[in-house]
This record gives structure tokens, sequence and C-alpha cells, in this order.
């Protein structure tokens, strides 16, 4: 009552950066198509597989495989994957040289990773959050392995 009718506000103004201007408003959207070829395997640790789809409970189905390319064993403990809305799936244990691992990523919790049926994202990241690997992938079939090493 002190303070009058009134409701005072603050915007603030971005003043730099080399970022695009956004969109306006009503303006047609820049769409990117998910393609095939996107994906960034530069590190000692690929993702060489996935399981998006399997019959059955998809809680206990779901897997990603990887592989070290490197001749060293590497400690996967505070690793971690990400799905395509950002959902965390910590990893544990060691992956020695040469090695292909499956990692169940689906627990009964809707905060967990889930890989999408009709497409999505698989990303790795190292224990201080640099990332390995990135995969994009397209719908998959029930029970289809996705392999993301060309052998």
């Amino acid at each position: 009552n002190q303070r009058g009718k009134r409701i005072r506000s603050f915007f603030p103004e971005f003043r730099g950066g080399d970022f695009p201007p956004l969109p306006r408003p009503g303006s047609t959207p820049v769409v990117r198509p998910i393609s095939d070829d996107i994906q960034e395997q530069t590190g000692p640790v690929v993702i060489s597989a996935a399981l998006p789809n399997p019959s059955g409970s998809e809680v206990e189905g779901e897997w990603v495989e990887l592989k070290n390319i490197s001749s060293d064993s590497i400690i996967l403990d505070g690793w971690f994957f990400t799905d395509k809305l950002g959902r965390r799936k910590m990893l544990e244990g060691t992956l020695s040289a040469n090695e292909q691992k499956r990692f169940s990523v689906r627990t009964p919790s809707h905060q967990s990773m889930m890989l999408g049926n009709s497409g999505g994202r698989i990303v790795l990241y190292q224990t201080d959050g640099e990332m390995i690997a990135s995969i994009f992938y397209r719908k998959a079939s029930s029970d289809q392995v996705i392999n993301f090493l060309s052998e």
C-alpha cells in the first residue's frame, strides 16, 4: 500500500558477443535435419552400438556399447552419457584396451536417460564434462541394434 500501484521491472540488455540475431516472432524457423553422418568420435573411447528399442521392457533392455580404441585401460568412474534432452546416466568401471562393454542406460525413474525409439542423440562425457563422443541416430525397429562403427 505504501509503494503505490506501480509494478517496476528490470529488463537487461545484452551488449556483446558474436551471436546471430534471434528470429523475429512470426518468421519462418530454420530447420536443420538430423543426418546419419553427424557423429563426433575423436576420443580414446567411442560409442560402438546401441539398442534404443528393445522388445519387452525398455527399462531393462536399452543399452549403449562403448569401445576403448586406445592401448591403455580407462577408468570410467564419473563419466556419463546424456540423451537428446540432457538426462544423464552415470558410468563406472574400467574399460581395458580394445575392450567393448555394454551399459544399461535406463532406470524406472522418469529423470533417467532414455533412448528414443524414433531417433535421438547419445553423448559421452568425461568426469570434467569434456565431450568424448556424440552420435545421432534415426528411428529404430524393435530389437534393432544400431552400429556406429564401420569395420
